[in-house]
């Protein structure tokens, strides 16, 4: 959920840095065009003013898609890092149940010597036989549904982020492909003579459109990614419950079927050993 964070911080920077970018063309066309659209000085004149204020355009709009394509690099870079950054946590987590469940092998092993080293006749003995052996099964089955409740939901968040990546590249090369052609329209207009008014009011308008669909786009892509995560989240619980819960039947079943057997409680003693398994 971290990216998600990240990429909703980016992408609000964004956002303000291309409207100051927007409003630094829009000064400068505001700047330059009255002498044009009021007709003010000779026809020269005004044809020089004319390709100056094309130049600023052509200038400014070069410049903001330049920052554009910078920020877009960023972002597709950020992407990047952050699969590794989550391959790295699913590592790390894995990992720290591995070392739980290494400790609690020790501690069943010491366990079951306490009820070994308990048991007198043979029918006891052949009930610790029998409870070590469920235990062992029961403790096998659950870390092995634990170990693919985990490896499914890495593999489906994997796949949805791939997918978010995948939209997002899709939306920034929609939002690069938009600047080019404004640079392209507005370059057009301005060397056809057009009103320099009418340009600007037009760069302001589609920049401010492709801003919002990449916005727009952005936030889509944010929400749909939460809802398959949570998603996904919500199903490993879901398993992890359902491993735990087989687990102490399993050993709830095992200990009365010792305890009757040598009128002990198998949990007593070192209860690391007992019905709790993490």
């Amino acid at each position: 959920m971290k990216s998600i964070n990240l990429l909703a911080i980016v992408s609000f920077r964004t956002m303000k840095k291309n409207i100051s970018c927007i409003l630094g063309v829009l000064f400068a066309l505001s700047a330059l065009a009255p002498g044009v659209v009021f007709g003010q000085g000779d026809n020269s004149n005004n044809g020089r003013k004319q390709n100056g204020i094309c130049t600023v355009i052509s200038n400014r709009l070069s410049k903001l898609r330049g920052e554009v394509g910078d920020q877009d690099f960023g972002l597709a870079r950020m992407l990047g890092e952050n699969t590794k950054t989550r391959d790295e946590r699913f590592e790390s987590f894995q990992n720290r149940y591995r070392e739980r469940w290494e400790l609690r092998d020790e501690n069943l092993e010491e366990h079951f010597f306490q009820l070994e080293s308990r048991a007198g006749t043979d029918a006891e003995k052949a009930a610790v036989i029998d409870f070590v052996r469920s235990v062992k099964l029961a403790v096998s089955s659950y870390r092995s549904s634990v170990e693919q409740a985990i490896d499914k939901f890495r593999e489906g968040v994997n796949l949805a982020l791939e997918e978010k990546s995948a939209a997002v590249e899709s939306a920034i090369e929609a939002r690069r492909s938009s600047f080019g052609d404004f640079l392209d329209d507005a370059k057009a207009k301005c060397e056809a003579g057009d009103d320099v008014k009418t340009i600007r009011e037009s760069i302001v308008s589609l920049i401010k459109g492709a801003q919002d669909s990449f916005r727009n786009s952005i936030s889509s892509i944010r929400e749909n990614f939460r809802t398959d995560f949570d998603n996904l989240k919500k199903e490993k619980q879901e398993s992890l419950k359902l491993a735990k819960d087989e687990f102490r039947s399993v050993m709830e079943t095992a200990q009365n079927s010792l305890k009757e057997a040598m009128g002990v409680d198998a949990s007593s003693g070192d209860n690391n050993g007992g019905n709790t398994e993490n």
